[in-house]
């Protein structure tokens, strides 16, 4: 059995049932005793973006994370391994020989399954006395064990408030001179500047010296490499992959501008197929029209069209660059 649409109620109601069953009943969760009810975790440095083994005859799986997380991603890290478990993907698919769209497939599954499970609505909208505020979010933040990219997006999702409108309230939050702050991203653990087509790169600052959190998406229009995969994530700026990774163990970002035309494509219903990678600031597919990942991720974020064409000219002067795979590079599956 293949997956072929994210079934994104499914995700939604069986981490609902899965926090009733767990007699969960308010924040935060505790993920880390969740897990352990199905196997046990393995804290592993070179454990990438975490990775789950099941093993079938024991019937019991194996999570490994990096213990170097930082704690509001960790949460979110481990939920995702246990959405995997949870959903039943071990059982119901070869979860090491799956496509690139078949693995973006069942992540959107898993991340689905994580928001419900951290975030419930219920809980959001019974924590949460309006107007957003930043010290407001902070709080959030810190009582659901989140990451602040992570509640941003929650509030956006919930209609609560646009992830635009959280950006520049961290703006006009700078401004008052208060205890968090947004950077410049070249001030970042004394990075040099990126190139110059860098467009709105803000990062806020935790309260601890020397950490910085993103806060909204620095759009860079990295390049692509020979497989048209990007050389550098357009979200968090990382640019350390392994060798066949499609998504960024940072972020969790698709690392390859697709077109959205596509059969396999869980939020499309399309009667022929495209789906072919695009150059790295393509908003609409060279070969078909039909629109890409960047283009919708811009729009979810709520940028307005004349802004998103900008980003996007603002890369054309970039060009494809080949890149051999390096030797004896490890592969892992995530």
């Amino acid at each position: 059995m293949r997956p072929r649409r994210v079934r994104s109620s499914f995700a939604r109601s069986r981490a609902r049932i899965y926090l009733r069953e767990s007699g969960i009943t308010s924040p935060p969760v505790n993920v880390i005793r969740l897990i352990e009810k199905h196997g046990k975790i393995v804290w592993d440095p070179n454990a990438g973006n975490g990775f789950t083994i099941y093993y079938e005859k024991l019937d019991t799986y194996c999570v490994f994370i990096n213990p170097e997380t930082m704690p509001g991603r960790l949460s979110w890290t481990l939920c995702h391994e246990l959405g995997h478990i949870v959903l039943d993907h071990f059982n119901k698919y070869d979860m090491a020989n799956l496509t690139p769209w078949e693995e973006k497939i069942l992540n959107r599954e898993a991340d689905i399954f994580v928001r419900e499970l951290l975030m419930p609505e219920d809980w959001v909208i019974k924590y949460y006395y309006p107007p957003v505020t930043v010290p407001q979010m902070g709080v959030l933040k810190e009582k659901f064990d989140v990451s602040w990219e992570a509640i941003s997006y929650r509030f956006n999702e919930l209609g609560i408030c646009k992830k635009l409108d959280i950006d520049e309230m961290f703006y006009d939050w700078d401004s008052k001179g208060d205890s968090i702050t947004y950077l410049p991203y070249n001030f970042i653990e004394d990075k040099k500047p990126v190139n110059q087509y860098v467009i709105e790169v803000n990062y806020c600052t935790s309260m601890k010296p020397g950490r910085a959190i993103a806060m909204t998406v620095p759009f860079k229009i990295p390049r692509n490499d020979a497989k048209m995969r990007f050389l550098e994530c357009p979200v968090c700026g990382n640019n350390r992959f392994s060798y066949d990774a499609s998504f960024c163990k940072i972020c969790g970002l698709y690392l390859f501008n697709d077109c959205l035309r596509s059969p396999y494509d869980p939020r499309r219903d399309y009667e022929d197929e495209c789906g072919r990678a695009n150059v790295a600031n393509a908003l609409y597919c060279e070969h078909c029209g039909a629109k890409t990942m960047l283009c919708e991720q811009m729009e979810s974020l709520g940028y307005e069209v004349e802004k998103i064409r900008e980003i996007a000219l603002a890369g054309e002067n970039e060009t494809t660059v080949r890149t051999e795979p390096p030797l004896n590079e490890d592969k892992i599956h995530s």
